[in-house]
Parts: C-alpha cells; structure tokens; sequence
C-alpha cells in the first residue's frame, strides 16, 4: 500500500513539473518498484545519464547518480559518461565523474581511454585533469594507438607538448610500426614533427621515421627529419677529420656510426653491416634495412 502512495505522489509531482525529467523520475520509481523496472526501461535511464554527461549537464548527471545508475555504464560502443564528456570537453564534469568513482583508465570496445579520446579530440584541459588524476599517458588502444599519437596525428600542438611534458613515450609504435613522429610527418603537421624532435634526445623515434620517408620517396618529410637534428657532438666529429677522409666514411658494425644525406649527419647505432658511402654521390637516402638493426 506505501508503494502505491508514493507512486501517486510522484506522478502527482510530475505532472506539476512542466519541466520534467522523465528519466530521473523513471529511476526514482524504480527505487520503489517491486519488482523492479523492465530492461527495456533501466536501458533508457542508463542512455538519460550517458546524454546528461555528453551534454556537459553536471547537475543531471549527478541526479542520475543519486537515483542509482551506475557510473561506468556504457553505450553499445563501450563509452562511457567520462569517455563523453571528455570527448566534448566538459573539463567539470570529467572533474566530477572521476571524484565520484568513475574509473579513469576504463576502455571503449577498441581499447581507447579517456584520454586517448581527449587526445584526439585536442581537448587540452581536459587531458591535463586526466593525467593529473592518474590516467595512463601510454596506454595503447587494440591498435597501438596512444595518446600522443593520437594528438600527433591531429596536429594538437598543446595536447603534444603536455604529453610529452608528463612522461608520454615516443618510440611506442601501432602495430603497423607507426609512432607518432611517423603519423606527424605522414599527415605534413611541420610543427609537431620539430615538437616531436627537439624532444627526442637519443634519436630513437628518428630513424624508423626516416626509413619510413625513404621507402615512400617521401623527400619533404625526409629532408624535415634532417633540418631538425641538431648532434654538435657528431659534426665536430666529421670536422676534425682530414678532407680526404669527410668524404668517404667507412661505417662499421660495433663502431660509432655515421649516416650522412645531402651533408648533415647523425648518429645512430646499428649492427652487422658495413657501409661505405660519398658524401658527394649520395642524392638521397641510402637503401639500408633498418628493420633488422633497431
């Protein structure tokens, strides 16, 4: 009999509120239904509470929550409110969700977090409050994805740069063999591809991006790669050298390599082969099988 009560009073309260919530009400009496809701009915609530986050509606998604859906819920894709919201860039409800127990590193179906989705979309406050409340900056989708290479292949210089800043990995690669310097130089972003060199240090992530602009006859995307090294240390090497011997290089196995296009050189370290190259008859990049040596 109480619950009859209390149903009537609350289609009452509705039908006074000509700005209803139906779906809120829906959960309110599914608290006192028993049994409870039909599927069909706990799915809607569920799509209610997904919309409020996507829509950056905090004061919604939080009803939703006090009437009991659960936080993590997901669409059919496997996204969920924080996924949504992320991707719009509702840096206060993202702030929210995560203070309410929303995981911070949960997957979509193809494997992209939060962040991976933040990334893409080039919402740059968002992937701050994301990282600083513990997300994985290295995570990898199904396809190897991360986030900065999903924020290199949108050409989001800020998304990069934070990345980057807060432990993000460069020579983390799909599974194509593609990091996120070979999608920058793929996709022409100029300005993410010298973020992404003054970055790498050791020349790591280089390399793999220069072998990959040889075998497309990519000349633009080669000659970026070699305007923007910088190793002091091997050109004072080359300097010192008699003229004779800057000419021809004998490049050895187990010995500091040189590798030298259109006269700018760097260092790389390689094992079993020998090369002997001119600087005067090198045109372009000499054919060498990276994939074995790296």
């Amino acid at each position: 009999m109480e619950e009859i009560i209390q149903f009537h009073l609350l289609l009452e309260e509705l039908h006074k509120d000509f700005c209803f919530l139906p779906c809120i009400y829906l959960t309110r009496i599914a608290k006192i239904m028993n049994p409870p809701l039909p599927l069909f009915l706990q799915t809607d609530v569920n799509a209610c509470y997904l919309r409020a986050a996507r829509a950056g509606n905090l004061e919604k998604a939080l009803d939703y929550l006090k009437n009991g859906v659960d936080i993590n819920i997901c669409n059919q894709n496997g996204l969920n409110a924080l996924h949504l919201a992320s991707k719009e860039g509702h840096v206060e409800v993202v702030a929210e969700l995560i203070k309410q127990g929303a995981n911070v590193d949960a997957a979509t179906k193809k494997g992209n977090t939060a962040l991976h989705i933040a990334s893409l979309a080039g919402q740059n406050e968002v992937v701050k409050e994301l990282v600083t409340n513990g997300a994985n900056v290295n995570a990898q989708s199904q396809n190897g994805f991360t986030p900065l290479y999903m924020a290199a292949q949108e050409n989001h210089m800020e998304v990069v740069q934070f990345l980057l800043d807060n432990g993000s990995s460069q020579s983390i690669a799909t599974e194509d063999g593609f990091t996120p310097l070979a999608v920058a130089l793929q996709q022409g972003h100029d300005q993410v591809v010298s973020l992404l060199l003054e970055n790498d240090t050791k020349g790591k992530v280089r390399l793999p991006a220069l072998h990959i602009a040889a075998r497309k006859d990519d000349t633009k995307a080669a000659a970026l790669l070699l305007q923007n090294d910088h190793n002091a240390d091997v050109e004072s090497k080359v300097r010192s050298l008699s003229p004779e011997k800057q000419q021809t290089l004998s490049v050895r196995s187990s010995d500091c390599h040189l590798y030298l296009l259109h006269g700018v050189i760097f260092e790389f370290n390689c094992f079993l082969f020998e090369l002997v190259v001119s600087i005067q008859q090198l045109e372009f990049v000499v054919s060498i099988d990276f994939d074995n040596m790296l």
